[in-house]
């Protein structure tokens, strides 16, 4: 399933980046493994 990877490509904009941290975790949490949230979170810090 590739939800979860569109959900974080599509987290360039602030509103994408809250609707991630807040309900894509719990919405795709099957979808995401470990290494791609820490991936993620790595990628906003860096902005």
């Amino acid at each position: 399933d590739v939800d979860g990877g569109e959900n974080l490509s599509m987290v360039g904009s602030r509103d994408g980046k809250r609707d991630i941290l807040k309900g894509g975790n719990r919405k795709r949490r099957s979808n995401l493994r470990p290494a791609d949230i820490l991936n993620h979170l790595h990628w906003c810090n860096s902005l």
